[in-house]
């Protein structure tokens, strides 16, 4: 299970690929997968994608970055994949608020934050022999770059 995030109005460089699934062979069917992560790569804000585990700790970050432009209801909505969407000018406030925690560097302390809370977790789970469920949750500073390049070029974007 995870995320699949899409872009509502994305900035496209290239055509998405097509195909007729129901008449296609399996040659066609691999160009056709072939064909659509090179497309993805030259869109990215077309579609981003992360299992619930990592998601998770991405959508913490994004939340904390972006708490003084989004609302309590926008961070819960960020929570389910059940196509909520968030709008273009709400995206590009993020882009700003995100771009500048990059450059910054707090998702790289964000990290460190993580990983010392999983420490804990594992010290936790050694003492209790119940399981720590942040350490299950992974974070990484590059997830939270290509988040960010999604929601600039996304013209908004939906979590499905």
């Amino acid at each position: 299970m995870g995320m699949d995030v899409y872009g509502l109005n994305p900035q496209l460089k290239s055509k998405k690929p097509e195909i007729d699934f129901s008449n296609a062979t399996e040659e066609q069917r691999t160009e056709y997968f072939e064909a659509m992560d090179t497309f993805e790569q030259e869109n990215p804000g077309f579609y981003f994608r992360n299992n619930v585990w990592w998601w998770r700790p991405l959508w913490n970050y994004v939340c904390t970055v972006c708490d003084s432009v989004m609302t309590e209801h926008q961070k819960e909505r960020g929570e389910y994949n059940d196509g909520y969407e968030f709008d273009a000018e709400l995206t590009a406030k993020m882009v700003e608020l995100l771009d500048e925690s990059i450059a910054n560097n707090r998702h790289h302390l964000y990290e460190r934050e993580h990983l010392a809370e999983q420490e804990k977790g594992r010290q936790e789970e050694e003492k209790t022999g119940e399981k720590a469920w942040i350490c299950s949750y992974p974070f990484d500073p590059e997830n939270v770059e290509n988040f960010t390049n999604f929601l600039r070029y996304s013209g908004g974007f939906q979590v499905c």
